[in-house]
């Protein structure tokens, strides 16, 4: 896209801001976003989902992607992240699954092995995916166990999405 409209005109205005009217205007780019995703149905959050997906390096320059990346990765992972689970957790109503008059019941035996083998198998599915994927793309397999690690956490917009479902009962 060498020469095209964004490296023209976006690019250039947007690398003539200071670095916190670039996080503004991004910000404010992803919300809108979101906002169009809300009127169209498919949830606020889906839509500001989709813009994280549309704002790269490519689209508003290097030095604004990599200070947004920074500071919305610091909200996110220091504040919101550890808010979101806590809320998830508390969400969580064991009493649907388990008997707790009768703690040891075959039922309650039978849930906690369901639990721990789909834990299991979630677990050794996704990381071996993603070391398979590591190792034919041709990295190390220090490095492909690195990101088969990393990549075991992935899933949280399915829990974002059920938690909507939840509160649309």
């Amino acid at each position: 896209m060498k020469g095209g409209f964004f490296e023209k005109h976006v690019i250039h205005a947007i690398s003539k801001l200071t670095k916190e009217s670039q996080f503004f205007y991004i910000l404010i780019f992803g919300i809108l976003i979101g906002y169009i995703g809300g009127m169209l149905g498919i949830t606020l959050i889906i839509g500001i989902f989709y813009a994280g997906t549309l704002i790269k390096k490519a689209t508003v320059g290097e030095k604004a992607y990599s200070h947004t990346y920074d500071v919305i990765s610091s909200i996110t992972f220091g504040i919101f992240s550890p808010l979101f689970f806590t809320y998830m957790g508390i969400l969580l109503d064991t009493r649907s699954i388990f008997d707790y008059t009768i703690p040891f019941s075959p039922q309650n035996l039978f849930q906690v092995t369901f639990f721990m083998v789909s834990l299991l198998f979630a677990i050794i599915g996704k990381s071996s995916g993603a070391l398979i994927g590591g190792l034919l793309a041709n990295m190390k397999l220090k490095d492909a166990a690195a990101v088969s690690i990393g990549l075991n956490a992935r899933g949280l917009m399915g829990l974002v999405i059920l938690e909507i479902g939840l509160r649309t009962d």
